[in-house]
């Protein structure tokens, strides 16, 4: 019975989309999503006549009404930042679970435009299409110069990143640094930022000619990862000391993320 209910809820959520007057979703904020999904999110919910309120960090007025809660969870392909499944969850305001959905990429699709999986996500939450705007929904990509460049993100708050950029061996310090620079005004205009600079090491394997007889054998590497944070500020500038909340990142030591680990 109580299902059945929840079934209704759900079935409501959906028609009241084309029927009622605006509805209100307030959408939690995901500490350490690998991309701006709950701004995703928040366009697709108003593309089919929500309101939308976003909540980090529950620093959102207590006294604010809504009528649906949004939880999300996300997970990105391997070392990168592009998203591979994302699963929502919708509640009422009593935070009875009516609805969750996952949309997930195929490796095929490895670099799809994460929008479009957020949008399909709302789609098979709500049954709507969402239009897709291709000048307004269209994310910007790094230029070829970045080709052998791998990149990790995290969002820690709404104008807050942690970026991990990792270079193949042939890959010198200015150009991990420019590169980094280069992901970071894709994510902001203008930001604070501060970054350290480590080597790390990767196998790879080719073939060597021993005798005149061709071996395949495995080699180690040695190449720079740059780990850094950047802040939402009104111009440029790099900091001189380390600020505290990456202080607190980089030694609790955090691993890369495999599958929906929130």
């Amino acid at each position: 019975m109580k299902k059945l209910f929840y079934l209704l809820c759900f079935l409501l959520f959906t028609y009241s989309v084309s029927v009622y007057a605006k509805k209100t979703i307030k959408i939690n904020f995901t500490p350490r999503s690998s991309g701006d999904y709950e701004l995703y999110l928040k366009k697709a919910f108003e593309r089919i006549g929500y309101n939308v309120i976003i909540n980090y960090h529950d620093r959102i007025d207590s006294s604010i009404k809504y009528d649906y809660e949004l939880n999300y969870k996300d997970s990105a392909w391997f070392y990168g930042d592009d998203l591979r499944k994302i699963e929502l969850k919708l509640y009422n305001p009593q935070g009875d679970l009516l609805h969750s959905v996952i949309s997930s990429t195929s490796y095929v699709n490895f670099g799809i435009n994460p929008v479009k999986v957020v949008f399909k996500a709302v789609y098979d939450l709500t049954g709507i299409r969402i239009p897709y705007i291709k000048k307004e929904d269209d994310i910007p990509k790094l230029g070829g110069k970045t080709w052998n460049i791998s990149f990790y993100v995290e969002k820690l708050d709404s104008t807050i990143y942690v970026i991990r950029a990792k270079g193949a061996a042939i890959r010198t310090k200015d150009e991990m640094e420019e590169a980094f620079l280069k992901k970071a005004n894709i994510l902001l205009d203008t930001f604070s930022y501060y970054y350290k600079i480590e080597d790390y090491y990767y196998n790879s394997s080719g073939p060597v000619i021993i005798s005149n007889v061709n071996v395949n054998m495995s080699f180690v590497n040695k190449a720079i990862m740059i780990t850094g944070i950047i802040k939402e500020e009104k111009e440029r500038y790099k900091l001189n000391s380390i600020p505290p909340i990456f202080e607190n990142y980089y030694t609790d030591k955090i691993k890369y993320k495999s599958g929906i680990s929130k």
